[in-house]
Order: C-alpha cells, then structure tokens, then sequence
C-alpha cells in the first residue's frame, strides 16, 4: 500500500524564548477519522500568545506556532465527521484534548482536566495557513458575526462571557470592569447586552468616549486610588480583566457583602491580598479561564443575537512580528486580529 503524500503546514514559529516569530514548514499527522482540516483566514493576537513566546508559563515546547483565536474554513473532513461540513466556516476551541474520564471531564467541566491540551501551546496553533484538529474542538460561526471581529471572541470574549455566567450575572445587576482593552472592551459590551449596569475602570481617560460607547454607564479614571471612595459598598461583581496588578485595598471595599471580584486577566506581578476586608464583608475572589468547547459556542451565539463585536486592528500574517511588539507595548485598541488568507 502507498503512503500517504504529508501535508506540508506553513506558519510563523517561536524557536526560542523570546525569539522572533520565522517562517517554518511542518508536517501535520495523518487527517483521523474525527478530524478536520481548516484553511486559516484569520487569527487573533492575545497576550497569552506573548506568554508561550516567551515561555513565562515555564512549559513551551519549541518551535511553537502560537495563536488560538482562529477562524478558517473547512477543507478536509474525516470519514467518522457528523457534524461539520466542507466548505463551512467554523472556529478553533482553545481547548484541544481532554481525559474523558477524570470527575471534572464527568461533570461536564472538561477545561479544568489535568490532561488538558491547547492550541497555540501543546498544539500547533494558529499563526499559520492551516490547522487540523477533532471536531468536538471546532464550533460553528454563525453568520451573523464577521471573522474579522469575531476572532477574539474564541478566547477573550469567551473568557469574560464564561466569567459573567458563572457569577450569574442577571439584569439590573452593578458590574464593575477594571481594565478596558482587549478582554475589558467585550466585557462591557456582553455586561451591558445582559442588562447589567456597567462602569468601567482604567487608567486611560482617554477611553472614556469609547468605554461609553461599549455600554458603559459611566467611565472612572482610576490612575488614583483615592477616586474609587466614592463607589464604596456598591457592586456586585467586579470583573478585572487587566494584565496588570491592581491595588486590591482600593477595589475590594467597592463590593457589597457577599460578592466576588473575579480575574478574567492575569496579571504579571504580585497582589497584597485585603484579608480583613474580605472576611468582615464575606467577600471573595475568584478567577476564570476560556471555559470549555460548550462555553466558546454560547458565547458567539450570544454575540451574534445581541451585536457583540471586538474593535480590531488587522494586519497579514507575513507581520505578525510587528503584531507581537505593539501587543507588547500595550499599542492595539482593542485587539491585533491577523489575515492568514483568503480562502
């Protein structure tokens, strides 16, 4: 019998911490029986991108090609497929391998398996002409939503829209964004088309116009501390979604009694943690990651019925180098969304 001919994948690949992103030629396995393969035509730059370039996360295995906000078309499908078609555009899970059988798995909670894998990191990713993975790792996007502006929804927005659902977020609702660029931008928007009352928190004063216009009710410069009293006892969820250490005296007696300040961002060096403050007041502090395949799909659904869009600068893929540097100095407003192709 002949062997199969490989399919030859060409994509930009981090070879060392920090090094520069190269043109590299690698071989995809043979296409499984669940598999898909994808044409990229867009791919969005997140900041965990820079983490795995840089190997902050103390795991990368070179060479890597980053990216996990992808967006492509269907060109190749397995012969056990059921439910993608060729020729369909659909989106790349973060998500790429899970145990099946752990107790997280067994509940539904695949994104908190021990065995889990990611594109971008453990997989190759997005940065690239084309990708293969299992179809219980791809969604649909509805066609409602533009590749373009819908790339970052496969991991920004379905963070901060996995962090809203498992606080239970409900109209009415005082949410507090700390934090308005890549993941703050779509959280205002997804807080406010849920019907909560939505002020937005940064450094910047300069967004104040733009925050408004995602849906914020009210925009607070909160370069100083001392300009946060006034909302004391008020909210009753804060949502920080910055890659910066904010002071959490100032923001924690924001909440009322009972509520959470949840990270939806991570954040690069330490926090003092209020202790007192959270006890006295039963308040707590959580955390939030993409959430599973299940969350990615709700979350462009809901964009798609309520016009939830990133604001996107896009660039071709032959610069993503220059995509990396501006995401480094904190350029883009709101979001680096590459073109791989236009298939």
């Amino acid at each position: 019998m002949n062997k199969p001919t490989p399919h030859i994948a060409h994509g930009f690949a981090a070879s060392s911490a920090g090094g520069r992103l190269e043109p590299w030629a690698y071989e995809l396995p043979p296409l499984g029986a669940h598999d898909v393969r994808i044409a990229i035509t867009h791919c969005g730059v997140c900041h965990s991108d820079l983490d795995i370039i840089d190997n902050t996360w103390s795991d990368a295995q070179y060479p890597i090609v980053p990216g996990h906000e992808i967006i492509g078309t269907i060109t190749e499908i397995g012969s056990a497929v059921s439910n993608l078609a060729l020729g369909q555009r659909v989106g790349v899970c973060w998500q790429q391998h899970h145990c099946g059988h752990c107790d997280y798995c067994q509940h539904g909670q695949t994104h908190y398996c021990p065995e889990l894998d990611a594109i971008g990191m453990h997989h190759q990713g997005g940065f690239a002409e084309t990708i293969q993975v299992n179809q219980d790792y791809v969604c649909a996007i509805p066609d409602a939503l533009d590749s373009l502006t819908a790339a970052p929804l496969l991991c920004a927005g379905a963070t901060v829209f996995h962090a809203l659902s498992l606080n239970n977020v409900r109209p009415g609702m005082q949410v507090g964004i700390i934090g308005i660029g890549g993941l703050g931008h779509l959280a205002l928007q997804f807080a406010h088309k849920l019907g909560c009352e939505v002020t937005a928190f940064d450094v910047d004063a300069s967004k104040q116009s733009d925050c408004l216009g995602f849906g914020a009710r009210e925009f607070v410069d909160c370069s100083q501390d001392e300009q946060l009293a006034s909302f004391h006892d008020q909210f009753d969820l804060l949502l920080a979604t910055t890659d910066t250490a904010i002071n959490l005296a100032a923001f924690v007696p924001l909440l009322r009694a009972e509520k959470t300040l949840c990270f939806a961002g991570m954040p690069q060096h330490p926090m003092q943690l209020p202790l007192f403050e959270l006890i006295i007041g039963g308040k707590s502090i959580s955390a939030v990651n993409i959430g599973n395949p299940q969350n990615v799909a709700k979350t462009l659904s809901f964009a798609a019925r309520h016009s939830v869009a990133a604001q996107v600068e896009s660039l071709p893929i032959n610069k993503v180098n220059e995509a990396v540097e501006r995401l480094r100095k904190h350029a883009p407003r709101y979001r680096i969304v590459l073109e791989c192709s236009k298939n």
